[in-house]
């Protein structure tokens, strides 16, 4: 529950990483995730940004960040926080443009969290959402590309990572829209390297981005980003997790690329 939020996401491509690949990689928990817990509030991207900062600065060298889908924002505002710090940013998964640039109905955000994720309702929701048959007819909806790649690890490591109640909260902050504003003006003035990867069978995650194809999004980043890199690979919305090779490599190639001296 919470794609993304816990580090043991990127455990298949943590392995393809250190078994072909350059470099050390650390993936932390966010705020309200696996080991990292937090009481009842809401949490945004510079909350999150913030409580990840301080691991950044103990790397005592700048890091590439390599962000999954809807976590885009924390990205962005963790290189508004600490740019020194920041080498490259690797967006696998990116929001549509278009819901990169709408910021959420606060009156259905109160609705959401007030109306629907506190109290009893909250709880029964959650329950509810933790299911495995739920888990699993989500993830071949709207993850996966290949129904077989929903595995039993995949569905045991959300029923591990959601068995804890209180990681409740950070899946609920996203639920609501938390994460949600308008982030065009910090994407235009990225100045540092940045790659986007996308999967042959992206789709979207919202109405307003849902029809976009891969093509399509990579052109709308290309536009506004300067010196935009990207890819198309295998895979639909979880590249990390079901196309991890092609994922790692493709990193790979690029931060190699990007590192060579110039001629």
């Amino acid at each position: 529950v919470g794609v993304g939020l816990s580090h043991h996401f990127w455990d298949r491509f943590i392995s393809c990483w250190h078994d072909r690949h350059h470099g050390a990689v650390m993936a932390p928990d966010l705020l309200g995730c696996g080991a990292v817990r937090t009481t009842e509030r809401c949490l945004t991207p510079r909350l999150w940004a913030e409580a990840l900062r301080p691991q950044l600065k103990q790397l005592n060298q700048p890091a590439v960040l390599v962000v999954q889908g809807g976590s885009l924002p924390i990205a962005l505002e963790l290189i508004n926080l600490a740019p020194e710090a920041c080498a490259a940013l690797v967006m696998v998964g990116p929001p549509g443009w278009r819901v990169m640039g709408e910021p959420a109905n606060p009156w259905l955000q109160r609705l959401l969290w007030w109306g629907l994720f506190q109290g009893l309702s909250g709880r029964l929701f959650w329950r509810w959402a933790r299911r495995e048959a739920f888990l699993s007819s989500f993830s071949r909806k709207e993850l996966f590309a290949e129904p077989e790649g929903v595995d039993q690890e995949w569905l045991d490591q959300l029923r591990q990572d959601s068995a804890d109640s209180s990681t409740r909260w950070a899946v609920f902050s996203f639920l609501a829209g938390f994460w949600r504003r308008n982030y065009h003006k910090e994407l235009r003035a990225l100045h540092l390297p940045v790659l986007a990867l996308v999967g042959e069978s992206a789709s979207g995650i919202s109405r307003s981005g849902r029809r976009d194809t891969s093509a399509q999004k990579l052109a709308d980043y290309g536009a506004a980003i300067n010196g935009l890199s990207s890819r198309v690979i295998p895979g639909r919305n979880v590249l990390p997790y079901e196309s991890s090779a092609a994922t790692a490599s493709a990193i790979d190639e690029w931060i190699q690329n990007i590192s060579a001296p110039n001629p």
